[in-house]
């Protein structure tokens, strides 16, 4: 059985129609190395989630796991100056998830969803999947396409 917030992507994933199979793992996927490690993988391949806010918003921004958020250009992308990388527990009351679960799929619909053009680059990701032992396999336009967040250029 899976924990609430995996079974939660995975009915969101179910309802796109997407096959994709979520892996649940023995060790821990919490860190983007983490994650390659266990999946004998690239780090670049991992899709983080680095989540951003302010009170009146909530960014999830995707990105290659090798590279770094530029939080100057996701403040531009929506015009604030005041938007900062949230604790764990704003993560959790924000997104629905802990961090290092934290993922593009099943987000509330207050929360704005950017991926990073740079994951294109690789044609098999994997991204957290809600909780730290879970993944699943996924790419740059399957993101696009069943989570309709926007693609922008928001890494250093």
């Amino acid at each position: 059985m899976f924990p609430t917030s995996v079974q939660r992507v995975r009915e969101f994933l179910e309802s796109k129609g997407s096959k994709r199979e979520i892996q649940r793992l023995p060790d821990s996927t919490a860190t983007s190395q983490q994650a390659a490690d266990a999946l004998k993988v690239e780090v670049s391949q991992i899709a983080k989630s680095v989540v951003f806010g302010n009170s009146n918003l909530t960014v999830v921004c995707v990105l290659p796991g090798d590279r770094r958020v530029d939080s100057k250009k996701v403040s531009s992308i929506f015009n604030s100056d005041v938007l900062k990388r949230l604790s764990p527990d704003d993560v959790k009351l924000k997104t629905g998830y802990v961090i290092g679960g934290v993922c593009p799929f099943a987000l509330p619909e207050n929360v704005v969803l950017i991926i990073d053009e740079s994951l294109k680059s690789s044609s098999i990701l994997f991204a957290a999947a809600g909780d730290s032992h879970a993944v699943v396999q996924t790419s740059f336009n399957e993101l696009i396409d069943i989570t309709k967040g926007s693609s922008g250029h928001i890494v250093e």
